[in-house]
């Protein structure tokens, strides 16, 4: 039946042998020696299969393995080499099982088919053709037979790429989270530094009404740096101490940067008025600063000169002059000078009469 065959195991010759192997008592005899579909299950190890794979093995009687059957003489002959084979099956569907789990091959135009059963190889992936076997001599009576081989490609599956590494995330830092600018100070730098391996976006904002950044935001590359002024206006406000923040907002949270500076305005002196007698009189003036008088100095010129630390009362600092010898034009100047060293200086000039006599 074989005579002429290439040893290619085509859907035709499958469906020949198949046929053939129904018919015939002796290979019916051989199919029995090998291993059971619930013997092949067996042999499995403990993992779960498909459940379209545990059908097909229980309702097909016919699996088996592969196997190469030379022409022998006689039937006992013929058992003992089937023992043998089945062994021999065994060993190979022990080392094959996980590949006949995931590469089962699908049926074809006939329905006596016998599938081969693929191999596993954990070698680069080959194919092995071996040739069709010699017959062996034949005695007298002995039909000549073929027996069928098989060609097998070890499976294996391609090998994957390694996988990607992803970059690391970015990690922006500010250089400081406070900045001082002073009793003078107008604005400072801070230096935002990407330590990352990806690009942050970042926008800043000031929080303060006082205070204004040089930039909205930006992208910063890995490993990159970039600065970040920020400028406090000091004419609106209050003489003393103040604070404010602005917010650096990135993928990874807020970085707040306070601003403190410290507001100081020289002493503002008031009016001077004069009271008393011609003889003698009283110079005074309000002086107010927002940290505090330390001293007002009074001095004065003209029709008579002098000089002297004023008193206060409240906020209004005062001294006397006189006795006034000669009338006149009498100049007087208030200096004022607060907590802070800073001092300013107002003056009047106005007629004075000598005291009598």
């Amino acid at each position: 039946m074989l005579r002429g065959w290439d040893g290619t195991f085509s859907p035709l010759v499958r469906k020949r042998v198949a046929r053939h192997v129904d018919g015939c008592d002796v290979c019916a005899h051989r199919r029995r020696l090998m291993v059971s579909p619930l013997a092949l299950l067996a042999g499995v190890p403990a993992f779960a299969a498909p459940a379209a794979l545990r059908d097909r093995v229980l309702e097909d009687e016919r699996l088996v393995a592969f196997y190469v059957d030379l022409p022998v003489v006689g039937v006992a002959a013929r058992r003992r080499r089937g023992a043998l084979a089945a062994a021999g099956g065994v060993l190979l569907l022990l080392l094959g099982v996980l590949a006949v789990v995931l590469l089962w091959p699908g049926g074809d135009d006939t329905e006596n088919a016998v599938d081969p059963v693929p191999t596993a190889s954990t070698t680069p992936p080959t194919t092995t053709t071996t040739a069709p076997a010699a017959p062996a001599p034949t005695t007298p009576g002995a039909s000549p037979t073929s027996a069928p081989t098989t060609t097998s490609a070890a499976a294996s599956t391609p090998a994957s790429a390694p996988p990607s590494v992803a970059a690391a995330p970015g990690d922006l830092r500010a250089s400081t989270r406070s900045l001082d600018l002073g009793s003078r100070g107008t604005s400072d730098t801070v230096r935002l530094t990407n330590a990352g391996g990806s690009p942050v976006r970042f926008t800043a904002r000031a929080r303060t009404s006082w205070l204004s950044v040089s930039t909205g935001g930006g992208t910063i590359a890995a490993g990159s740096s970039t600065g970040l002024r920020i400028t406090a206006g000091r004419a609106g406000l209050a003489e003393g101490r103040h604070r404010g923040e602005v917010a650096v907002t990135w993928s990874g949270g807020t970085i707040l940067v306070a601003v403190t500076l410290t507001v100081v305005r020289p002493p503002v002196v008031g009016a001077i008025a004069t009271s008393g007698t011609d003889c003698t009189i009283t110079v005074s003036a309000p002086v107010t600063d927002g940290g505090g008088v330390r001293s007002v100095q009074v001095r004065w010129s003209g029709a008579v000169s002098g000089q002297r630390a004023a008193g206060h009362s409240g906020s209004t600092w005062s001294t006397s002059i006189g006795p006034i010898g000669t009338g006149g034009a009498l100049t007087v100047t208030f200096t004022a000078t607060d907590r802070s060293g800073l001092t300013s200086s107002r003056s009047r000039t106005f007629d004075v009469n000598p005291c009598p006599g």
